[in-house]
């Protein structure tokens, strides 16, 4: 090998070198790069632990996690529409029962006095 032929292919080595860094430079600036949505950065040091609970819940898949959150979300309104029927229900008890203890000691109090005490 000639010394032409030495420099030919230290050149060569040297602008494949710079090319592949450049390459991996500019494709790690994309996972790196700040988030473009609008959210604290206190939420975005969150996102890692968000998309490992969203992973967990699919097994190990993503996108099986978010189908898993999505099915249970579809739940949660019968649920809470559940909640504040039986909450109406315990209230209406409570002052029935009130209301019913309370005309018990006036209809007493009435019979008491009208009746003498008897």
């Amino acid at each position: 090998m000639t010394i032409h032929e030495e420099e030919l292919r230290a050149l060569i080595a040297e602008t494949v070198a710079d090319a592949v860094t450049d390459a991996v430079e500019q494709s790690l600036d994309k996972f790196t790069s700040p988030c473009a949505c609008d959210i604290t950065p206190e939420a975005r040091t969150e996102m890692g632990h968000l998309m490992g609970m969203v992973r967990d819940l699919g097994r190990g898949d993503t996108a099986r996690g978010v189908e898993s959150m999505r099915e249970s979300l579809k739940f949660v309104p019968a649920l809470m529409h559940l909640r504040n029927r039986i909450g109406t229900w315990v209230l209406s008890a409570a002052i029935a029962a009130l209301t019913g203890g309370l005309l018990a000691l006036v209809w007493q109090g009435l019979t008491l006095r009208l009746g003498g005490g008897k």
